[in-house]
C-alpha cells in the first residue's frame, strides 16, 4: 500500500544535510511537510480509512441503530496514535512526537 508520506533531503549552508517527512493527505492540495498546519495524526487516519485499508483494525466498530461501520478514532473515542496503520507509518520513518517513538 502507499502511504501519503515521503523523505525529502534539505540542505544547509556548512552543515549536513537533513531530512524532513513530506506528506500528500487532504489537509492541503500540495506536497507540505507532516504534521504541520492543518496536517495531523487525524487527518492520515481520515486517509487510511477513505483508502479502505483499515481491514480487520480493532478501532473498526458496526453500530447496530444506525447499520454502519464507523472508526472510533475518528469519533473521537481513541487518540490517532493508537491507529495501526499511523503506528507503522511513524515506525517506518522513524518520526517521533513528543520524544515518544512509536
Amino acid at each position: 500500500m502507499k502511504v501519503p508520506i515521503s523523505l525529502r533531503k534539505r540542505y544547509r549552508r556548512k552543515r549536513r544535510p537533513y531530512y524532513e517527512a513530506m506528506c500528500y493527505c487532504a489537509a492541503y492540495n500540495f506536497p507540505h511537510r507532516f504534521l504541520s498546519g492543518r496536517c495531523n495524526l487525524i487527518t492520515l487516519v481520515e486517509w487510511f480509512w477513505n483508502k479502505g485499508s483499515c481491514g480487520d483494525c480493532m478501532n473498526k466498530v458496526f453500530d447496530d441503530d444506525w447499520r454502519t461501520v464507523y472508526c472510533c478514532i475518528l469519533g473521537g473515542a481513541g487518540k490517532p496514535t493508537e491507529c495501526p496503520n499511523v503506528k507503522e507509518v511513524l515506525h517506518h520513518f522513524e518520526i517521533t512526537i513528543d520524544g515518544e517513538r512509536f
